[in-house]
């Protein structure tokens, strides 16, 4: 499944799934955790690694998501 994520300095973020685009909101705490809100409903709690070509967002349950920069 194609799925593009798009994070914008102002705290914005889009992601685009199934030909579905959803706006949101987005903030990293001092832990690199990302708390994000889409659609009303809140995700807490995943990690954030990031370097210039990656993001990787790890859940609770250990399952990773990885998102190459266009």
């Amino acid at each position: 499944m194609k799925m593009t994520a798009e994070f914008s300095k102002d705290g914005t973020a889009q992601i685009t799934m199934l030909g579905q685009t959803l706006q949101g909101t987005y903030k990293l705490d001092a832990d690199d955790e990302l708390e994000w809100t889409m659609n009303g409903i809140t995700t807490k709690a995943a990690k954030v690694h990031v370097t210039a070509t990656d993001l990787e967002i790890t859940d609770n349950a250990n399952r990773t998501i990885k998102y190459k920069r266009k």
